[in-house]
């Protein structure tokens, strides 16, 4: 088991709105740099692994993210507050005690806790992502 915490950058929809000024001739601009807006993340997870033998390790890894938004928006925009819930399923192989090679895939489920207000016309609604990696380590 393992407990997460961090600060990331909140590049939404919502930060980029919220942070825009409408110019004379009517052209919208950013007033500000997004990067400045940020969630704060916290999380709980755990993470199961088999070892085989010396070259082979297997390991299972699931946790949940929840992301406070810190970009105070207007009251026409709702916060992108969220949770995620990410399973990893991966493999490490020692080809030899310096060099590792890893393939992992994985699968998360994104969603808002807050619901859009009026003036919103857009949301993320619940998402679903799927994706893979394939790892290079080195020791020495």
């Amino acid at each position: 088991p393992y407990a997460l915490i961090g600060r990331n950058t909140n590049l939404t929809s919502n930060a980029i709105n919220n942070n825009q000024t409408t110019n004379p001739d009517g052209t919208k601009s950013l007033n500000a740099n997004v990067t400045q807006d940020y969630f704060l993340t916290g999380g709980l997870g755990a993470r199961l692994e088999y070892q085989v033998d010396h070259y082979w390790l297997f390991y299972y890894d699931q946790n949940l993210i929840y992301n406070s938004d810190r970009s105070q928006p207007t009251s026409d925009y709702s916060s992108a507050n969220n949770i995620q819930l990410t399973s990893l399923l991966g493999v490490k192989a020692n080809v030899w005690d310096e060099l590792q090679i890893g393939v992992s895939g994985f699968y998360t489920y994104s969603k808002l806790t807050a619901s859009k207000t009026f003036n919103q016309q857009y949301e993320l609604y619940p998402q679903n992502q799927v994706g893979a990696m394939v790892s290079l380590g080195l020791t020495y």
